[in-house]
């Protein structure tokens, strides 16, 4: 059914859907939450996105990288870590330099006790924040500086 519809359709389905996901997130919803950024994501196929260009694949990519980033924040707080990994890995696969998605990954290893890969992409996050300060990033880089000062007291 999907491979039949118009453009149009398709971008109209995704963003009532995570528009819908918006709302539920917002209401504390959270699991109906990540099954509208599924299903919002469900409509911009790897098949569709390789058939766009100019105007038309901006617009959709516009779509993609929030559903991705929302749909990351739902599986942080389900703890479906490895969930939200890979979330941000598709949200830097539309924006490279994505402070969010860099920022969710980080919490997201640091919870899977990867501390390495999570100081890495903290550290991305704050160089690539506006003006390149973010209390959010530096509480959790800091959080991440006092575990392992514990581990290796």
């Amino acid at each position: 059914e999907r491979a039949d519809m118009l453009y149009e359709e398709r971008i109209e389905r995704v963003k009532s859907h995570r528009m819908n996901g918006n709302t539920a997130f917002r209401g504390g919803d959270v699991p109906a939450a990540a099954r509208e950024y599924e299903m919002s994501l469900s409509f911009l196929t790897d098949d569709m996105m390789m058939q766009l260009f100019g105007e038309y694949l901006e617009e959709a990519e516009g779509e993609k990288l929030p559903a991705h980033l929302n749909l990351c924040a739902c599986y942080l707080k389900m703890e479906r870590y490895h969930d939200a990994v890979d979330q941000a890995g598709r949200a830097l696969g539309v924006d490279p330099e994505n402070p969010k998605a860099f920022y969710r990954r980080g919490k997201a290893r640091r919870a899977l006790g990867q501390d390495d890969g999570a100081r890495a992409d903290l550290t991305k996050a704050l160089a690539f924040s506006e003006g390149a300060t973010d209390p959010a990033i530096e509480r959790a880089i800091a959080e991440l500086d006092g575990e392992e000062r514990r581990k290796h007291a």
